[in-house]
């Protein structure tokens, strides 16, 4: 039985909601340009939601991963962004690898590695949001956040 949600990311199997990604016109063809965009919004107003239906959909059409660039003043954030599903190995390796090649055309020495675990029969993500202490192939430090 579907409810509306107002405490946590949607999904339209559990809930009512619009379409995310529609009320985001334009984002589609920022990200096939490889352009940057920010989300910027009041609380609760799904800009979670927005972005994992983003990862949902740029993977089933095949692109299979969002990278994100953060810059603010003087600093840059190097982010990839992993999805950890049902029947598939753990993305810890493999997204080392990418953030690795993206840290180096950047010139940067660190980055962030986030693993999204979708995969069934898990607890509340609250209470399995973890940090950790990762290194790429070349020797960069990375922070994972998993959860």
């Amino acid at each position: 039985m579907r409810f509306f949600n107002t405490a946590r990311p949607c999904n339209p199997q559990d809930h009512y909601m619009l379409p995310p990604t529609e009320r985001l016109p334009g984002l589609r063809r920022l990200i096939d340009q490889k352009g940057y965009f920010g989300i910027h919004a009041p609380r609760q107003t799904g800009k979670t939601t927005a972005m994992l239906e983003l990862g949902r959909e740029l993977t089933a059409t095949g692109s299979g991963r969002i990278d994100l660039c953060l810059r603010y003043g003087p600093d840059t954030v190097a982010m990839e962004l992993k999805v950890w599903r049902d029947s598939y190995p753990d993305p810890l390796n493999e997204g080392l690898a990418q953030l690795d090649g993206y840290l180096t055309g950047l010139g940067l020495e660190t980055g962030w590695l986030v693993i999204f675990d979708r995969r069934s029969g898990l607890p509340r993500i609250g209470e399995r949001t973890t940090t950790e202490a990762a290194t790429t192939p070349s020797g960069r430090a990375v922070t994972v956040i998993r959860g």
